[in-house]
Order: structure tokens, then sequence, then C-alpha cells
């Protein structure tokens, strides 16, 4: 990962706190586009945490909109 030391790679706490997101569907949402402004030229979204049996359905369809570019992002 760029910017990171070869400590906070094998530490993994600044390596898990830049490449999983979790709170409310604002941060959700902005930290993969600060990667893409960064200069990343793709990222992935995986909703985790659903309790089994559960659908994440709803979850994607949350993200879906928020990442379509009239969520304020292009």
């Amino acid at each position: 990962m760029a910017g990171a030391s070869e400590g906070e790679i094998t530490g993994g706490d600044r390596i898990v706190g830049d490449l999983v997101f979790w709170g409310d569907l604002d941060t959700v949402v902005d930290k993969p586009w600060g990667h893409v402004e960064a200069g990343a030229d793709h990222v992935t979204v995986q909703v985790i945490g659903i309790q089994p049996g559960a659908s994440a359905m709803p979850y994607w369809r949350l993200l879906g909109e928020a990442f379509l570019p009239q969520g304020g992002h292009v």
C-alpha cells in the first residue's frame, strides 16, 4: 500500500483503517471515493457482517444508489 511503512503494514492497524470502512452511509461511500481521488483506478466494495440467513441486498441497494453520479461524485 502506497504511503504505508513496513511496520504499519505488518502491524495492521493503519491498513485496516484505510481499507475497511464502517459507519454511516456517508462515511462508507466517501472513503472509497477518497481512494479514487488519490489515484486508485478501481475500488471494490463488499458488504460484511450480515447475520446468517439474512440478505445483504438492502445494503447493496443503498450503496448502489449512493455511488451513482447523482449521489455527489462523478
